[in-house]
């Protein structure tokens, strides 16, 4: 029988000033900004209350307090969404963080449940999502990241170069 999982929260790192994209968390998706659909498909698989945007930009809190979100402030000196979710683990009581991609506003929450379940099966492991790459163009593509592994399975590295 498996346990439950360890007390988790699931950070999306939300930044402003991206170098593509600039206001990417606040571009509107049919009238919902991006970081609140990316909540809204976080909560089918688990409690708000262990959901949290991660930003450095007062608009995005403000968006995130207007639809209810719990919004932690990070440090403007956060290079990655990695970096956000570190500070965010100094501001919350959690065992585990779950980073989910701010921009993956249509992602498929059965895989959110999915990793929530495995972190019973797998303590004190690092969990990486990932799906396979099925043409040359997202190959090439230096927007898509690539996953390199060993043969058991087990992360080597990752990095959006071909």
């Amino acid at each position: 029988m498996l346990s439950s999982p360890p007390d988790y929260a699931v950070i999306i790192p939300a930044r402003y000033e991206s170098s593509r994209l600039p206001g990417k968390p606040l571009v509107s998706l049919l009238g919902v900004p991006m970081v609140v659909r990316t909540y809204r498909q976080c909560i089918r698989a688990c409690p708000p209350e262990r959901v949290y945007v991660a930003t450095d930009d007062q608009r995005i809190e403000a968006v995130c307090r207007e639809h209810g979100i719990n919004v932690l402030m990070t440090s403007s000196d956060c290079l990655t969404g990695t970096d956000r979710v570190a500070e965010c683990a100094a501001q919350i009581n959690a065992e585990v963080f779950i980073n989910v991609q701010g921009d993956e506003p249509v992602f498929n929450p059965d895989d959110l449940r999915v990793f929530i379940e495995q972190l019973a099966v797998y303590p004190g492991e690092i969990l990486n999502g990932f799906c396979e790459i099925d043409c040359e163009a997202m190959y090439r593509s230096s927007s898509t990241p690539k996953v390199v592994m060993r043969p058991d399975g087990r992360l080597l590295y990752m990095s959006r170069s071909p």
